[in-house]
């Protein structure tokens, strides 16, 4: 056994997870669903078993990965490939027209309250964010930006980081698909990436959301032959 993992928060809340230099972190997987989605931010596979021992002795049922090209030591660790993902890249030399609808940096108040009500119509209840994995999106690159259009129909979480751009999150009122906000988010995100210095933008969405991947292959963005795989641990008390 690696030995004793600190656990710094409350569950079902944001938690972290160290022993020495080794760290990781976790978090409900939504609102809807409580169990992990676990993190390994500095570590090996012994450090990582102990870091589902002690979500486990938590009372979480279920622990799963990030979305991994190649399973490596969560499967040591007894993960199963679980949902998978297609991953999508567009090079960012191009110039980009202006959005048909405008688009504005958000708030964090009324804004991002909005983008947690939004995201949840948008998506299944798997595949939603929630609020703790909303608010981790903002914080994955040391630059991101939160965008809203104007009437507050749709958002998107843009990071940047070494060159490379991330549309961490897209999502549309099902009320008001069809009305330019998809495309004008895109059009901002890349614009924002560019005037950043980004190279290239990446984003990975569900295979079958083919709303999604027509949207991002009309803006040139193409997929990569490798697949992305979120790996699932189940646990039973």
């Amino acid at each position: 056994m690696f030995g004793s993992v600190r656990l710094a928060g409350l569950w079902p809340g944001p938690l972290i997870l160290t022993a020495g230099w080794y760290r990781a972190s976790a978090r409900p997987w939504n609102d809807d669903r409580p169990e992990a989605a676990l993190r390994l931010e500095r570590g090996a596979f012994r450090f990582l078993a102990a870091c589902v021992e002690a979500l486990h002795n938590r009372g979480v049922e279920g622990i799963a990965s990030p979305p991994l090209y190649r399973p490596g030591i969560w499967a040591k660790a007894g993960f199963e490939p679980w949902l998978a993902l297609d991953l999508y890249e567009r090079r960012l030399a191009d110039g980009f027209p202006d959005p048909k609808v405008r688009i504005v940096v958000g708030d964090k108040s009324g804004a991002w309250q909005r983008a947690i009500e939004i995201d949840r119509a948008a998506f299944a209840p798997l595949w939603r964010l929630g609020k703790i994995g909303l608010e981790e999106s903002l914080v994955s690159t040391p630059t991101t930006v939160f965008l809203v259009d104007e009437e507050l129909r749709g958002f998107a979480i843009v990071a940047y980081a070494v060159g490379t751009a991330y549309l961490q999150r897209l999502a549309v009122d099902p009320l008001h698909q069809s009305e330019g906000v998809g495309s004008s988010l895109v059009t901002a995100a890349l614009r924002w990436a560019a005037h950043h210095g980004g190279r290239t933008m990446l984003l990975n969405t569900q295979p079958d959301n083919e709303a999604s991947v027509r949207l991002y292959q009309r803006f040139g963005f193409q997929r990569n032959p490798d697949r992305l795989t979120v790996f699932r641990r189940e646990i039973s008390h």
